[in-house]
């Protein structure tokens, strides 16, 4: 057996956070869209693709399933799949998209019309969040607490599991800003989450590449005009310039690779 590769934090926060934690299989075979604990599947049963496109999300008994031999009996075949998570996905954007609109989600009370959403408080609380769960540090904890208090945001520790903390913690969030806050908040933050683990999740500048591609994609797919333009803004006023950052610091591993092994 082709032995496991690493599945980086931006990856597994997107997949975490596009099925919000939903199990495909769950929600169009046993019509349950309850939020699971599960696991990241692959799709070609390859545990060294971690392509996005190789990537669902599947609840613990799915996941099972789908890997073990009970799958053939049931002809749970990878087009299958592949189908079922891309109907989640396009239903939960088309959600967003819906609210967007609107200027409301189901679970919250209508923005003013016109006036584009807030977004430096939300893309705070996903920075935050993975500097906590990147240092684990007390101080990086109670920072990260007060920017989500400031959100009427509940936030404790033994709220998120010990397995995979980071996309645990975004998408139990997520949910919570959906509920106060609407859909576009809650894409604000999961594109703020994508955006601070840039720096974390990269081995070569291809990794870059995708990881700009994956924070494009949820952007475009989530936000509205106005809030888009508004999250543009904010993202060239921040004071580290991400991408050219981790671009230089991607050049230096490879040249050190080089010398190293020659």
């Amino acid at each position: 057996m082709a032995k496991r590769a690493k599945l980086s934090d931006i990856l597994a926060a997107e997949v975490a956070i596009r099925s919000r934690r939903r199990c495909c299989l769950c929600v169009f075979l046993d019509q349950d869209n309850r939020r699971r604990k599960g696991q990241i599947a692959h799709i070609n049963h390859d545990p060294t693709d971690n392509s996005i496109e190789n990537l669902v999300f599947l609840c613990f008994d799915h996941h099972d399933e789908y890997d073990g031999r009970t799958s053939i009996s049931r002809n749970i075949g990878e087009i299958e799949v592949r189908q079922y998570r891309d109907r989640l996905y396009q239903q939960n954007e088309g959600r967003s998209r819906q609210s967007s609109a609107t200027g409301s989600s189901e679970h919250s009370s209508p923005r003013v019309r016109g006036k584009p959403l807030e977004v430096e408080p939300f893309f705070w609380l996903a920075q935050t969040l993975v500097a906590w769960s990147m240092s684990r540090m007390e101080l990086a904890f109670e920072v990260f607490h007060t920017q989500a208090a400031s959100l009427s945001v509940a936030v404790a520790r033994e709220q998120f599991g010990e397995e995979d903390p980071l996309a645990e913690a975004a998408v139990l969030i997520h949910e919570e800003l959906t509920e106060r806050h609407g859909d576009e908040a809650a894409a604000v933050f999961a594109v703020g989450v994508l955006v601070a683990l840039l720096p974390f999740s990269f081995d070569s500048a291809d990794d870059l590449r995708r990881g700009k591609a994956t924070i494009e994609r949820i952007v475009l797919g989530a936000l509205g005009s106005d809030s888009l333009v508004e999250t543009t803004g904010f993202l060239k006023g921040v004071p580290c310039e991400i991408p050219a950052f981790v671009e230089k610091v991607a050049k230096f591993k490879e040249s050190l690779h080089k010398a190293v092994n020659g």
